[in-house]
């Protein structure tokens, strides 16, 4: 199955409070993680940690009930 959703830029990525799943190539494991822009990149799962970004892309739809 092949997965429509590439990464993307950073810098097309909204800035608006959307949570998304974001990625730094720059660090040296693959930890993709959920962001959010508020002045900058922050995530909660590491008590409010802020990286530089290099790629995201939008969070899959839940799955239904």
């Amino acid at each position: 199955m092949s997965n429509p959703i590439e990464w993307q830029p950073i810098e097309t990525a909204p800035k608006d409070g959307t949570r998304i799943l974001g990625f730094n190539e720059n660090l040296e494991v693959y930890i993709p993680n959920i962001y959010f822009w508020d002045d900058k990149w922050i995530t909660y799962f590491f008590d409010e940690y802020s990286t530089e970004l290099t790629h995201w892309m939008p969070l899959p739809k839940p799955p239904k009930k």
